[in-house]
Protein backbone atom coordinates (compact mmCIF):
# COMPACT_ATOMS: atom_id res chain seq x y z
CA UNK A 1 0.00 0.00 0.00
CA UNK A 2 1.26 4.00 -0.71
CA UNK A 3 2.49 5.53 1.95
CA UNK A 4 0.97 8.90 2.57
CA UNK A 5 3.85 10.08 5.65
CA UNK A 6 6.95 9.06 6.03
CA UNK A 7 9.24 10.14 9.19
CA UNK A 8 13.23 9.13 8.53
CA UNK A 9 15.44 9.73 11.06
CA UNK A 10 13.87 12.90 12.13
CA UNK A 11 15.11 14.89 15.13
CA UNK A 12 13.90 18.38 16.00
CA UNK A 13 15.68 20.79 18.11
CA UNK A 14 14.70 24.05 20.16
CA UNK A 15 17.29 26.95 21.90
CA UNK A 16 15.85 27.69 25.03
CA UNK A 17 17.41 30.77 26.08
CA UNK A 18 17.62 31.75 29.95
CA UNK A 19 19.00 35.05 31.65
CA UNK A 20 18.17 37.15 29.42
CA UNK A 21 16.55 40.67 29.80
CA UNK A 22 12.38 40.36 29.44
CA UNK A 23 11.61 43.63 29.27
CA UNK A 24 13.13 47.24 28.06
CA UNK A 25 13.38 48.20 31.96
CA UNK A 26 15.28 44.72 33.03
CA UNK A 27 17.87 45.67 29.81
CA UNK A 28 18.40 49.17 31.01
CA UNK A 29 18.94 48.01 34.71
CA UNK A 30 21.39 45.04 32.95
CA UNK A 31 23.48 47.81 31.81
CA UNK A 32 24.21 49.55 35.17
CA UNK A 33 24.75 46.66 36.93
CA UNK A 34 28.38 45.60 37.85
CA UNK A 35 29.36 42.53 35.01
CA UNK A 36 30.41 40.08 38.34
CA UNK A 37 26.84 40.58 39.18
CA UNK A 38 25.18 40.17 35.92
CA UNK A 39 23.40 36.83 34.88
CA UNK A 40 24.83 36.02 31.26
CA UNK A 41 22.43 34.62 28.48
CA UNK A 42 22.49 30.88 28.24
CA UNK A 43 21.65 28.93 25.26
CA UNK A 44 19.92 25.12 26.47
CA UNK A 45 19.54 22.70 23.49
CA UNK A 46 16.39 20.51 24.01
CA UNK A 47 15.77 17.34 21.52
CA UNK A 48 12.04 17.32 21.34
CA UNK A 49 12.35 14.15 18.83
CA UNK A 50 15.07 12.24 18.54
CA UNK A 51 15.75 9.66 15.25
CA UNK A 52 12.09 9.08 14.93
CA UNK A 53 11.16 7.09 11.99
CA UNK A 54 7.84 5.50 11.02
CA UNK A 55 5.42 4.92 8.09
CA UNK A 56 1.65 6.10 8.22
CA UNK A 57 0.00 4.28 4.97
CA UNK A 58 -2.65 5.88 3.05
CA UNK A 59 -6.07 5.78 4.10
CA UNK A 60 -5.03 4.69 7.90
CA UNK A 61 -6.08 6.45 10.87
CA UNK A 62 -2.92 7.11 13.51
CA UNK A 63 -2.84 7.90 16.80
CA UNK A 64 0.30 9.68 18.81
CA UNK A 65 0.04 9.17 22.60
CA UNK A 66 2.33 10.15 25.15
CA UNK A 67 2.99 12.38 28.35
CA UNK A 68 3.28 15.76 27.99
CA UNK A 69 6.18 16.97 26.43
CA UNK A 70 6.92 13.55 24.35
CA UNK A 71 7.38 15.40 20.87
CA UNK A 72 3.06 14.94 19.50
CA UNK A 73 2.69 18.11 18.37
CA UNK A 74 5.89 18.80 17.18
CA UNK A 75 5.54 16.25 15.23
CA UNK A 76 2.38 17.11 13.46
CA UNK A 77 3.84 20.50 13.30
CA UNK A 78 6.66 18.95 11.28
CA UNK A 79 4.21 16.94 8.53
CA UNK A 80 2.24 20.72 8.04
CA UNK A 81 5.58 22.08 7.38
CA UNK A 82 5.10 24.80 10.35
CA UNK A 83 8.29 23.44 11.55
CA UNK A 84 11.55 21.70 9.18
CA UNK A 85 13.30 18.77 11.39
CA UNK A 86 16.74 19.41 12.34
CA UNK A 87 17.85 16.22 11.05
CA UNK A 88 15.99 13.53 8.78
CA UNK A 89 13.65 13.64 6.22
CA UNK A 90 9.54 13.96 6.33
CA UNK A 91 8.01 13.28 3.24
CA UNK A 92 4.24 13.80 2.81
CA UNK A 93 2.23 12.54 -0.10
CA UNK A 94 -1.22 14.27 -0.34
CA UNK A 95 -3.21 17.74 0.27
CA UNK A 96 -2.92 18.42 4.13
CA UNK A 97 -4.97 19.92 6.05
CA UNK A 98 -4.03 20.79 9.60
CA UNK A 99 -5.98 21.26 12.85
CA UNK A 100 -3.09 22.17 15.11
CA UNK A 101 -4.25 25.47 17.51
CA UNK A 102 -7.00 26.53 17.84
CA UNK A 103 -7.66 29.27 15.63
CA UNK A 104 -4.52 29.08 13.66
CA UNK A 105 -4.47 30.80 9.89
CA UNK A 106 -6.98 33.05 11.37
CA UNK A 107 -6.89 37.29 11.19
CA UNK A 108 -8.64 38.14 13.80
CA UNK A 109 -10.02 41.42 12.20
CA UNK A 110 -11.26 39.74 9.74
CA UNK A 111 -15.00 38.58 9.58
CA UNK A 112 -15.80 34.88 9.52
CA UNK A 113 -16.76 34.71 5.98
CA UNK A 114 -13.60 36.07 4.99
CA UNK A 115 -11.49 33.92 7.14
CA UNK A 116 -12.91 30.96 5.16
CA UNK A 117 -11.79 32.21 2.36
CA UNK A 118 -8.20 33.14 3.77
CA UNK A 119 -7.84 29.49 5.08
CA UNK A 120 -8.92 27.99 2.21
CA UNK A 121 -6.65 29.73 -0.16
CA UNK A 122 -3.96 28.96 2.69
CA UNK A 123 -4.50 25.03 2.08
CA UNK A 124 -4.56 25.51 -1.49
CA UNK A 125 -7.96 25.84 -2.56
CA UNK A 126 -9.57 27.56 -4.75
CA UNK A 127 -11.50 30.46 -5.00
CA UNK A 128 -14.60 28.20 -7.31
CA UNK A 129 -14.46 25.73 -4.82
CA UNK A 130 -14.72 27.22 -1.71
CA UNK A 131 -17.66 29.07 -2.94
CA UNK A 132 -19.26 25.40 -4.02
CA UNK A 133 -18.96 24.58 -0.07
CA UNK A 134 -19.09 27.57 1.21
CA UNK A 135 -22.53 26.84 2.58
CA UNK A 136 -21.93 23.91 3.87
CA UNK A 137 -19.14 24.81 6.20
CA UNK A 138 -21.36 27.44 7.49
CA UNK A 139 -24.16 25.01 8.30
CA UNK A 140 -21.96 22.76 10.04
CA UNK A 141 -20.28 25.42 12.24
CA UNK A 142 -23.89 26.70 13.04
CA UNK A 143 -22.36 30.50 13.27
CA UNK A 144 -24.89 31.81 10.83
CA UNK A 145 -25.93 34.45 12.49
CA UNK A 146 -22.23 35.38 13.41
CA UNK A 147 -20.25 34.73 10.13
CA UNK A 148 -20.15 38.35 9.39
CA UNK A 149 -18.61 39.47 12.86
CA UNK A 150 -14.73 39.56 13.08
CA UNK A 151 -13.78 36.40 14.37
CA UNK A 152 -11.66 38.30 17.55
CA UNK A 153 -15.02 38.57 18.79
CA UNK A 154 -15.70 35.20 18.70
CA UNK A 155 -15.38 32.45 21.53
CA UNK A 156 -13.14 29.78 21.91
CA UNK A 157 -15.84 27.01 20.92
CA UNK A 158 -17.13 29.23 18.10
CA UNK A 159 -13.49 29.10 16.53
CA UNK A 160 -13.17 25.85 17.06
CA UNK A 161 -16.07 25.34 15.43
CA UNK A 162 -15.37 27.43 11.98
CA UNK A 163 -11.81 25.78 11.96
CA UNK A 164 -13.06 22.73 11.90
CA UNK A 165 -15.61 23.14 9.48
CA UNK A 166 -13.37 24.42 7.01
CA UNK A 167 -10.54 21.52 7.20
CA UNK A 168 -12.96 18.40 6.69
CA UNK A 169 -14.89 20.58 3.48
CA UNK A 170 -11.49 20.68 1.41
CA UNK A 171 -11.65 17.80 0.47
CA UNK A 172 -8.50 16.65 2.45
CA UNK A 173 -5.84 13.85 1.47
CA UNK A 174 -3.62 14.17 5.11
CA UNK A 175 -6.04 15.45 8.15
CA UNK A 176 -4.13 16.24 11.04
CA UNK A 177 -5.45 16.95 14.34
CA UNK A 178 -3.91 18.27 18.11
CA UNK A 179 -6.04 17.94 20.62
CA UNK A 180 -8.43 20.76 19.59
CA UNK A 181 -11.96 18.81 19.34
CA UNK A 182 -11.63 19.13 22.88
CA UNK A 183 -12.27 23.08 22.78
CA UNK A 184 -16.17 22.16 21.64
CA UNK A 185 -19.24 21.17 23.52
CA UNK A 186 -20.23 18.18 23.67
CA UNK A 187 -22.55 17.60 20.79
CA UNK A 188 -20.08 19.65 18.71
CA UNK A 189 -17.30 16.59 20.00
CA UNK A 190 -19.78 13.86 18.69
CA UNK A 191 -20.68 15.71 15.58
CA UNK A 192 -16.80 16.05 15.05
CA UNK A 193 -16.48 12.51 15.32
CA UNK A 194 -19.01 11.71 13.05
CA UNK A 195 -17.02 13.42 10.60
CA UNK A 196 -14.39 11.94 11.42
CA UNK A 197 -15.49 8.58 10.53
CA UNK A 198 -17.00 9.69 7.42
CA UNK A 199 -13.06 10.96 6.56
CA UNK A 200 -11.63 8.04 7.54
CA UNK A 201 -14.11 5.61 5.70
CA UNK A 202 -13.39 8.07 2.65
CA UNK A 203 -9.87 6.89 3.00
CA UNK A 204 -8.68 10.02 4.23
CA UNK A 205 -5.04 9.39 6.11
CA UNK A 206 -5.64 10.73 9.69
CA UNK A 207 -3.23 11.62 12.26
CA UNK A 208 -4.77 12.34 15.58
CA UNK A 209 -2.82 13.96 18.77
CA UNK A 210 -5.28 13.05 21.84
CA UNK A 211 -5.51 12.08 25.36
CA UNK A 212 -8.46 10.49 25.13
CA UNK A 213 -6.92 7.07 24.85
CA UNK A 214 -10.56 5.68 24.19
CA UNK A 215 -11.09 7.39 21.15
CA UNK A 216 -7.40 6.20 19.93
CA UNK A 217 -8.15 3.23 20.54
CA UNK A 218 -11.89 3.30 18.63
CA UNK A 219 -10.54 5.19 15.87
CA UNK A 220 -6.94 4.40 15.00
CA UNK A 221 -5.51 1.43 12.88
CA UNK A 222 -2.41 2.40 14.43
CA UNK A 223 -0.60 4.13 17.48
CA UNK A 224 2.66 5.64 17.91
CA UNK A 225 3.93 5.86 21.58
CA UNK A 226 6.05 8.71 22.00
CA UNK A 227 8.54 9.41 24.80
CA UNK A 228 10.80 12.06 25.96
CA UNK A 229 11.44 12.28 21.82
CA UNK A 230 11.89 9.06 20.81
CA UNK A 231 9.59 6.09 19.81
CA UNK A 232 8.62 3.79 22.51
CA UNK A 233 6.46 1.85 21.02
CA UNK A 234 4.69 1.14 17.67
CA UNK A 235 2.08 -1.08 16.44
CA UNK A 236 -1.74 -1.85 16.77
CA UNK A 237 -3.89 0.77 18.35
CA UNK A 238 -5.48 -1.09 21.26
CA UNK A 239 -2.24 -3.02 22.02
CA UNK A 240 -0.07 -0.09 22.15
CA UNK A 241 -2.62 1.81 24.47
CA UNK A 242 -3.19 -0.77 26.40
CA UNK A 243 0.67 -0.86 27.34
CA UNK A 244 0.63 2.75 27.56
CA UNK A 245 -2.05 2.90 30.76
CA UNK A 246 -0.14 -0.43 32.20
CA UNK A 247 2.62 2.41 31.65
CA UNK A 248 0.75 4.74 33.57
CA UNK A 249 -0.81 2.31 36.13
CA UNK A 250 2.82 1.80 36.96
CA UNK A 251 4.09 5.57 37.42
CA UNK A 252 0.60 5.91 39.48
CA UNK A 253 1.56 3.49 41.77
CA UNK A 254 5.17 4.18 42.49
CA UNK A 255 3.78 7.50 43.14
CA UNK A 256 1.21 5.84 45.86
CA UNK A 257 4.44 4.34 47.43
CA UNK A 258 6.82 7.24 47.84
CA UNK A 259 3.97 8.97 48.86
CA UNK A 260 2.85 6.37 51.70
CA UNK A 261 6.27 6.26 52.63
CA UNK A 262 6.75 9.91 53.00
CA UNK A 263 3.86 10.25 55.27
CA UNK A 264 5.24 6.95 57.42
CA UNK A 265 8.30 9.05 57.89
CA UNK A 266 7.16 11.94 58.62
CA UNK A 267 4.72 10.28 61.01
CA UNK A 268 7.86 8.54 62.82
CA UNK A 269 10.34 11.65 62.86
CA UNK A 270 6.52 13.12 64.85
CA UNK A 271 6.74 10.61 67.67
CA UNK A 272 3.87 9.27 69.46
CA UNK A 273 2.86 12.31 71.58
CA UNK A 274 2.53 14.14 68.54
CA UNK A 275 0.61 11.34 66.51
CA UNK A 276 -1.93 11.35 69.24
CA UNK A 277 -2.20 14.96 69.56
CA UNK A 278 -3.44 15.28 66.12
CA UNK A 279 -5.87 14.48 64.25
CA UNK A 280 -5.23 13.57 60.41
CA UNK A 281 -7.88 14.51 58.06
CA UNK A 282 -6.24 13.70 54.53
CA UNK A 283 -7.35 11.46 51.24
CA UNK A 284 -5.40 8.63 52.16
CA UNK A 285 -5.47 8.73 56.12
CA UNK A 286 -8.38 8.00 58.79
CA UNK A 287 -9.60 10.89 61.38
CA UNK A 288 -8.69 9.73 64.99
CA UNK A 289 -11.62 11.03 66.93
CA UNK A 290 -11.96 12.03 70.30
CA UNK A 291 -12.09 9.43 72.64
CA UNK A 292 -15.45 10.32 74.37
CA UNK A 293 -18.15 8.31 72.54
CA UNK A 294 -18.64 4.35 73.54
CA UNK A 295 -17.58 3.04 70.28
CA UNK A 296 -15.61 4.61 67.49
CA UNK A 297 -14.11 4.11 63.77
CA UNK A 298 -10.55 3.94 63.85
CA UNK A 299 -8.95 3.50 60.93
CA UNK A 300 -9.96 2.29 57.51
CA UNK A 301 -7.70 0.62 55.04
CA UNK A 302 -8.26 -1.45 51.27
CA UNK A 303 -6.26 -4.94 50.94
CA UNK A 304 -5.68 -6.57 48.10
CA UNK A 305 -6.03 -10.45 47.75
CA UNK A 306 -2.96 -11.16 49.89
CA UNK A 307 -4.22 -8.86 53.12
CA UNK A 308 -1.59 -6.09 52.18
CA UNK A 309 -2.41 -2.77 52.29
CA UNK A 310 -3.62 -1.46 48.74
CA UNK A 311 -4.18 2.07 47.53
CA UNK A 312 -4.32 1.13 43.79
CA UNK A 313 -6.42 -1.92 42.51
CA UNK A 314 -6.99 -3.10 38.87
CA UNK A 315 -10.54 -3.44 37.83
CA UNK A 316 -11.37 -7.07 37.59
CA UNK A 317 -9.06 -7.91 41.03
CA UNK A 318 -10.15 -8.79 44.29
CA UNK A 319 -10.51 -5.94 46.98
CA UNK A 320 -11.27 -5.61 50.44
CA UNK A 321 -12.37 -2.69 52.43
CA UNK A 322 -12.05 -3.14 56.18
CA UNK A 323 -12.88 -0.95 59.28
CA UNK A 324 -11.35 -1.14 62.80
CA UNK A 325 -13.41 -0.26 65.59
CA UNK A 326 -12.85 -0.04 69.88
CA UNK A 327 -16.11 0.11 72.12
CA UNK A 328 -15.23 0.82 75.74
CA UNK A 329 -18.56 -1.19 76.53
CA UNK A 330 -20.94 -3.61 74.93
CA UNK A 331 -22.52 -2.29 72.29
CA UNK A 332 -25.59 -4.64 70.71
CA UNK A 333 -26.56 -4.97 67.68
CA UNK A 334 -24.31 -2.45 65.93
CA UNK A 335 -24.51 -1.60 62.33
CA UNK A 336 -21.92 -1.21 60.23
CA UNK A 337 -21.73 0.67 56.68
CA UNK A 338 -20.01 2.05 53.71
CA UNK A 339 -20.31 4.99 51.28
CA UNK A 340 -18.55 4.97 47.97
CA UNK A 341 -18.40 7.89 46.31
CA UNK A 342 -16.13 8.91 42.93
CA UNK A 343 -13.91 11.75 43.10
CA UNK A 344 -16.76 13.59 40.73
CA UNK A 345 -18.62 13.19 44.03
CA UNK A 346 -20.72 10.49 42.31
CA UNK A 347 -22.41 8.34 44.67
CA UNK A 348 -21.72 4.37 43.68
CA UNK A 349 -23.05 2.39 46.64
CA UNK A 350 -24.14 2.36 50.22
CA UNK A 351 -23.97 -0.93 51.52
CA UNK A 352 -24.20 -2.05 55.48
CA UNK A 353 -24.41 -4.83 57.48
CA UNK A 354 -28.35 -5.20 57.84
CA UNK A 355 -29.16 -5.28 54.11
CA UNK A 356 -26.27 -7.75 53.80
CA UNK A 357 -28.03 -9.87 55.72
CA UNK A 358 -24.61 -9.66 58.00
CA UNK A 359 -26.72 -9.31 61.25
CA UNK A 360 -24.32 -8.60 64.76
CA UNK A 361 -24.74 -9.68 67.95
CA UNK A 362 -22.60 -7.83 69.39
CA UNK A 363 -19.23 -5.96 69.88
CA UNK A 364 -16.76 -5.36 72.52
CA UNK A 365 -12.57 -3.84 72.78
CA UNK A 366 -11.02 -4.23 69.27
CA UNK A 367 -12.12 -5.23 66.44
CA UNK A 368 -12.55 -5.05 62.37
CA UNK A 369 -15.01 -5.97 59.89
CA UNK A 370 -14.25 -6.16 56.36
CA UNK A 371 -16.54 -6.01 53.31
CA UNK A 372 -15.17 -8.25 50.73
CA UNK A 373 -15.23 -8.14 46.73
CA UNK A 374 -14.18 -11.43 45.22
CA UNK A 375 -13.56 -8.71 41.78
CA UNK A 376 -14.34 -5.37 41.63
CA UNK A 377 -16.47 -3.81 39.14
CA UNK A 378 -15.25 -0.22 39.25
CA UNK A 379 -13.77 1.15 36.22
CA UNK A 380 -10.52 3.33 36.44
CA UNK A 381 -10.23 6.78 38.94
CA UNK A 382 -10.31 7.70 42.07
CA UNK A 383 -12.54 6.66 44.82
CA UNK A 384 -13.58 7.96 48.86
CA UNK A 385 -14.55 5.55 51.53
CA UNK A 386 -16.99 7.08 54.05
CA UNK A 387 -18.02 4.38 57.27
CA UNK A 388 -20.54 4.22 59.63
CA UNK A 389 -21.35 2.54 63.30
CA UNK A 390 -25.06 2.92 64.03
CA UNK A 391 -27.34 0.90 66.15
CA UNK A 392 -29.80 -1.35 64.90
CA UNK A 393 -32.81 1.53 63.99
CA UNK A 394 -30.00 2.95 61.78
CA UNK A 395 -30.88 6.03 63.44
CA UNK A 396 -28.34 6.82 66.07
CA UNK A 397 -24.62 6.92 65.36
CA UNK A 398 -22.23 6.45 67.32
CA UNK A 399 -19.43 7.20 64.54
CA UNK A 400 -19.40 8.29 61.07
CA UNK A 401 -15.98 8.96 59.20
CA UNK A 402 -17.23 11.10 56.09
CA UNK A 403 -14.95 10.06 52.70
CA UNK A 404 -11.41 9.86 55.19
CA UNK A 405 -9.98 7.36 53.31
CA UNK A 406 -9.74 7.16 49.30
CA UNK A 407 -7.72 4.71 46.71
CA UNK A 408 -7.41 4.58 42.94
CA UNK A 409 -8.99 1.78 40.21
CA UNK A 410 -6.38 1.27 37.45
CA UNK A 411 -7.96 -0.07 34.44
CA UNK A 412 -6.48 -3.12 32.41
CA UNK A 413 -7.45 -1.88 29.51
CA UNK A 414 -8.95 1.18 27.17
CA UNK A 415 -12.51 -0.45 27.71
CA UNK A 416 -12.12 -0.06 31.72
CA UNK A 417 -11.86 3.70 31.36
CA UNK A 418 -15.82 4.04 30.38
CA UNK A 419 -18.35 4.47 32.77
CA UNK A 420 -18.63 3.81 36.37
CA UNK A 421 -18.70 -0.03 36.54
CA UNK A 422 -18.05 -3.23 34.85
CA UNK A 423 -20.63 -5.46 34.55
CA UNK A 424 -19.91 -8.91 34.96
CA UNK A 425 -23.12 -9.42 32.13
CA UNK A 426 -23.04 -12.61 29.62
CA UNK A 427 -24.06 -12.14 25.66
CA UNK A 428 -25.70 -14.44 23.92
CA UNK A 429 -26.82 -14.86 20.11
CA UNK A 430 -29.81 -16.75 19.30
CA UNK A 431 -29.62 -17.09 15.97
CA UNK A 432 -33.28 -17.22 13.62
CA UNK A 433 -34.03 -20.98 12.01
CA UNK A 434 -32.27 -21.01 8.85
CA UNK A 435 -35.64 -22.00 6.94
CA UNK A 436 -38.65 -19.83 8.40
CA UNK A 437 -41.69 -21.79 8.83
CA UNK A 438 -44.98 -20.58 7.51
CA UNK A 439 -46.49 -18.71 10.29
CA UNK A 440 -49.93 -20.09 12.07
CA UNK A 441 -52.83 -17.56 11.29
CA UNK A 442 -53.85 -16.27 15.23
CA UNK A 443 -57.53 -16.83 14.13
CA UNK A 444 -58.68 -20.23 12.20
CA UNK A 445 -61.82 -19.29 10.01
CA UNK A 446 -64.13 -22.12 8.87
CA UNK A 447 -64.69 -22.43 5.38
CA UNK A 448 -68.23 -22.54 4.70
Amino acid sequence: MAVSVRFQNVSKRFVLHTGRSRTLQEQIQDLFLQSHNRVLPQKNDFWALQNVSFDVEQGHTVGLVGSNGSGKSTALKLIARILEPTSGSVQVKGRISALLELGAGFHPDLTGRENIYLNGSLMGIGHKRLNRVFDEIVDFSELEKFIDMPVKHFSSGMYTRLAFAVAIHVDPEVLLVDEVLAVGDGAFQRKCMESIGKLRRAGVTILLVSHDLETVARLCHTAVWLDKGGIHAIGDGQLVINDYIAHINEQQRALLERTQKQGEEKEHAEGPAEQNNSATNSADETVTVAPLKEAQITRIETLDRDGNPAKSILTGNPLYIRIHYTADRRIDTPVFGLALHRDDGAHVTGPNTQEGGYPIEAIEGDGFIDYCLDRIPLTAGRFYISASLVDQTCTFFYDYHHQTHSFVVQPRSVWDQLGVVKLDGQWRLRPFASQRRKPTPLLETSKP
